[in-house]
């Protein structure tokens, strides 16, 4: 799969990331703290040392709503000034690294008007790398360390027409692995027999389905019991995501792992590969597509597919998390 590119200036940050072409998660919300609902902008710790937001925070800008909902206020006009980054929401997630991949939701606003320049309010994720290619400068210094789950919010100085103008930036920087949501517990099991994704709350436990677990960096970690496989599609919710569900038509970014279930080889992984991956959901194989259809984004799909669904040659046990899908209707998470 390949990365969205674009211009490397920071102060076409938010437009670089947006109109690439590429495109998850729990909605996490920002905690209320004013009267009207929307959480001032400040500094917050990173586990890096390049994010370096000092204690200032960005005076005039308040921001509420969950991940890629952004609700920004602007003190307008914004007073023109240098650039400033900061940390509204930390997350708890894994910490970006410098080059590596990130899933990011950016929207701009034009700190004159209060505008928004991105259009819609929710937000299209897009995976990325953390370069000065695809973030620009500042982000590209300032998003290692920064851990999956946060809000960053940024104002900059842009020229509009001749004029100084500060833009203001929000990136949301969402998960890449599967995250609870809304369906209370832990772990949340459900399986289905069938053909395809039954999407049911209460699916009777199959016997003989593999075991998983979670390794470290959140790669699941499989174990396939002794004997013949199932001879049709059989399916597990993991975890329940609490997202939009994916439906035929849209591109999902996945983290994925495939294992041979005569031998317990593994035929491909994400988490191996250190980057998830961006497809077509009709463009997956049968039986995979048919194991995350109807699935809220942000689930662990634990799947044993039959070889009539798969290769044509073997039984494969497969495992993905849904990290965003994109397309069809609407954006979604």
């Amino acid at each position: 799969m390949t990365s969205p590119a674009g211009g490397a200036g920071t102060a076409r940050a938010a437009r670089t990331i947006a109109a690439a072409a590429c495109a998850v998660a729990l909605l996490a919300g920002c905690g209320p703290s004013g009267e009207d609902g929307t959480t001032p902008v400040s500094s917050a710790p990173s586990d890096s040392a390049s994010a370096d937001a000092g204690g200032s925070g960005i005076a005039g800008v308040s921001v509420a709503g969950s991940l890629a909902h952004p609700i920004v206020v602007i003190d307008t006009p914004l007073e023109v000034g240098e650039t400033e980054i900061a940390v509204a929401e930390a997350g708890t997630g894994r910490p970006l690294t410098a080059g590596g991949p990130a899933l990011l939701a950016v929207a701009g606003w034009d700190g004159n008007t209060g505008v928004s320049s991105s259009g819609g309010e929710e937000l299209v994720p897009r995976l990325v790398d953390v370069t000065a290619e695809a973030v620009g400068e500042t982000l590209a210094e300032y998003l290692p360390g920064v851990r999956e789950g946060s809000r960053v919010v940024m104002a900059e100085p842009v020229d509009v027409e001749g004029a100084m103008t500060m833009q203001v930036v929000v990136v949301d920087v969402l998960p890449t692995e599967a995250t609870e949501g809304s369906r209370p517990g832990g772990e949340s099991p459900s399986e289905s027999p069938s053909g395809g994704s039954s999407g049911s709350e209460d699916e009777m436990p199959v016997s003989g389905m593999p075991s998983i677990g979670t390794g470290s960096g959140g790669a699941p970690v499989v174990g396939i019991p002794s004997g013949d496989p199932p001879g049709s599609l059989v399916q597990r919710v993991v975890i329940a995501g609490g997202g939009s569900s994916v439906v035929p038509g849209q591109t999902i970014v996945m983290q994925y792992l495939a294992m041979n279930w005569e031998t317990g080889d593994v035929v491909a992984s994400t988490w191996a590969d250190g980057r998830p991956s961006e497809i077509a959901v009709d463009d997956l194989a049968e039986g995979v597509r048919l194991a995350v259809l109807d699935r809220p984004v942000g689930s662990r799909v634990l799947a044993v597919v039959p070889p009539g669904l798969a290769d044509g040659e073997h039984t494969l046990v497969v495992v993905v998390d849904i990290l965003a899908a994109t397309g069809g209707d609407d954006p979604v998470r």
